[in-house]
């Protein structure tokens, strides 16, 4: 995330794309054999209670998700924002720097001041978000990024353009904690893996063809027009969840102290 992008671009000036493809594929390989060393081959079981397995533990998953109204919301937050980032981060910004003749290295250093600005904005939100809303940081995160986004597409100078990203990367860096924190309490023990990896597919499942699309709407609008549109895509998709009603729920564990915010395996039954 932070030295990551930039690294990138060192390596594409220096070895060329080819073997910077070569190299990533390596670290891949090795990241996959660290997890088949280290992750234990069985877990503990949570409990005496039976699960359904397969289709039906699947399906159970994704209802429960789609009957919690937070949940339903972030997880319709999150496809449209993969989708916009999938097709702008695979496509759009690499087509974009060639086109107005800007190296790799500036995307590279772009994504890296985001990456470190997140790390600051997670950190600072760990200090003090207990005091802000949830709903508002992740509202004015998603605009702030919109913004980001924006300048990115005017083609600015290269410090311009790092400080645009460290600041996008600072206001959207809490919004990882807070969706993990809200899925944490809501979801239930039992079905807790299996809502976080249905949530995760629902996600990503529509970025390839968004990918696809974005290819052919390059070739046809052009690079710059494309980004406009992924700017101004953002900002409608930060207007959808100022008005989404699910999203006020982030906040309610903060109103007094006295009220108890049904949580985990609470909210599973309730909904039974």
């Amino acid at each position: 995330m932070l030295v990551g992008p930039a690294l990138a671009g060192v390596m594409i000036a220096l070895v060329g794309v080819e073997d910077t493809l070569w190299l990533t594929a390596g670290c891949s390989l090795a990241a996959a054999i660290l997890d088949v060393i280290s992750l234990p081959t069985r877990r503990k079981s949570v409990g005496a209670e039976q699960v359904a397995i397969g289709l039906a533990g699947a399906w159970e998953a994704v209802r429960f998700l789609l009957r919690d109204p937070l949940l339903r919301s972030l997880i319709m937050l999150g496809t449209l924002f993969g989708i916009i980032f999938g097709a702008m981060e695979a496509v759009v910004m690499p087509a974009f720097f060639k086109a107005t003749g800007q190296s790799a290295m500036s995307l590279g250093l772009f994504l890296s001041a985001s990456g470190g600005g997140a790390i600051l904005g997670t950190l600072a939100y760990a200090a003090w978000g207990h005091r802000l809303s949830g709903r508002g940081i992740l509202i004015f995160g998603c605009a702030v990024e919109a913004l980001a986004i924006l300048v990115l597409a005017l083609a600015p100078p290269v410090s311009l353009l790092i400080a645009a990203g460290a600041v996008a990367g600072f206001a959207t860096g809490p919004i990882g904690p807070i969706v993990a924190t809200a899925a944490l309490r809501r979801v239930p023990v039992k079905l807790r893996g299996r809502a976080l990896g249905a949530a995760d597919a629902l996600e990503l499942s529509a970025i390839p063809l968004a990918i696809i699309l974005a290819g052919g709407a390059v070739e046809v609008f052009g690079a710059q027009p494309l980004l406009l549109g992924c700017a101004a895509a953002l900002a409608g998709t930060t207007v959808i969840a100022v008005f989404l009603p699910g999203l006020k729920q982030l906040d309610r564990r903060r109103i007094g102290n006295a009220a108890r915010l049904p949580v985990g395996d609470d909210v599973a039954r309730a909904g039974e």
